[in-house]
């Protein structure tokens, strides 16, 4: 009898792997969509405001690839926008916008009548509007 013992105990370990899994899923977007939403409602980023979000987001980032999950699309959005200027922001959005994520573009924009802390315009970064989401 060892033998559907050997196999019900297969199937045990499966089912504990496909939770731990989708457990591990759902705790990190969750994980991202509490982060991302705190990110949203900042009304505006400075340069090193930027700086610290992208480095913060990098490190996050670097969790998921040791965890074996992909960054959900709207962090990898907010992450590759907060690394550019606010010259290139445009740019970024024609060139990459079938792999951005369009909510989280909708709310990065760079305006030239919101002033840019921490440096000159032309060294700012993407600005934050409130969030929508």
């Amino acid at each position: 009898n060892s033998g559907g013992d050997g196999r019900e105990g297969e199937e045990a370990a499966e089912d504990l792997a496909f939770f731990a899994s989708t457990w591990l899923t759902k705790v990190t977007t969750g994980t991202a969509e509490a982060y991302l939403e705190e990110l949203l409602r900042i009304p505006h980023l400075s340069q090193k405001g930027a700086q610290q979000a992208a480095a913060d987001l990098e490190y996050l980032c670097n969790v998921y690839a040791a965890l074996g999950e992909m960054v959900p699309p709207p962090l990898a959005t907010f992450m590759r926008c907060s690394m550019v200027t606010v010259a290139d922001f445009t740019k970024l959005v024609q060139a990459e916008a079938s792999e951005l994520d369009a909510k989280v573009c909708m709310h990065l924009h760079a305006p030239a009548s919101v002033p840019v802390t921490d440096g000159p315009p032309a060294q700012g970064f993407a600005v934050i509007r409130s969030p929508c989401m």
